[in-house]
């Protein structure tokens, strides 16, 4: 079974529309919602409004410092074997008969810590990214609304909240080291590139700590290509702003 957790701080208008679009065989499916509300207040009338056209809703507000800090929070109210985030501005899409498939091809296989699918990127409709492997993944990541994670194995882990945007990023690599990831092919939500946390904010303590991050999950033999990345992200950076 499934939560998808949705992510949030004073973005109600986007939290309408997230909670919205939600497909209406989804949210009467057994899927699991949580909105994790780093705003400290009463559940909003929208929300008590929504709620009722779910089958399994939560709502929790509290004080969260950033991103991934309320990410490890609402892992405290999950009691599902997996586990999805989004953030406010993003939308789940995946179908109830993808997510079935899913469930019956991978969900039981205790020795898998993530699935992953793609997203569609709402900048200009593209399909991200595919089937990675240990080389595609330190070249780019895969985008946390198409991961449905094992709770168990992010409650080991945790995400680190000294990375301020590519926290996921670095679970991900170790899931990846340990080859514990599965792709299943499903479009599973639209990522909102545009003006995303992550596409605004670079992460220079997780770019800090790239080259070690590799060392010690995948060996010598990956850092002359994480070595490679580190500078063409600098350049890129670089003649940007020239």
């Amino acid at each position: 079974m499934l939560t998808v957790v949705i992510v949030v701080y004073k973005d109600d208008e986007n939290l309408k529309k997230c909670l919205k679009s939600v497909p209406f065989e989804i949210k009467r499916s057994e899927i699991h919602f949580l909105v994790k509300d780093a705003e400290v207040r009463n559940a909003p009338k929208f929300i008590k409004e929504y709620s009722v056209n779910y089958r399994n809703f939560q709502y929790i507000s509290n004080k969260d410092y950033g991103i991934y800090d309320g990410m490890n929070q609402a892992l405290e109210y999950v009691n599902t074997t997996f586990v999805l985030f989004l953030g406010a501005d993003d939308e789940l899409i995946i179908t109830n008969k993808a997510y079935k498939r899913i469930v019956n091809k991978y969900f039981k296989n205790d020795s898998v810590s993530m699935v992953y699918g793609d997203v569609l990127l709402r900048k200009d409709g593209r399909v991200y990214d595919g089937k990675f492997s240990k080389y595609k993944i330190l070249k780019r990541n895969i985008c946390h609304q198409a991961i449905m994670y094992r709770t168990e194995c992010l409650e080991r882990y945790k995400f680190n909240t000294e990375y301020r945007s590519l926290a996921d990023y670095a679970i991900n690599i170790k899931f990846f080291a340990i080859n514990t990831a599965i792709y299943c092919g499903e479009i599973i939500s639209i990522y909102e590139n545009r003006s995303g946390y992550s596409t605004q904010v670079i992460d220079y303590k997780f770019e800090h700590d790239f080259f070690k991050l590799v060392y010690h999950n995948f060996g010598i033999k990956y850092c002359f290509v994480s070595c490679w990345v580190i500078f063409l992200r600098r350049f890129k950076r670089f003649i940007r702003n020239i």
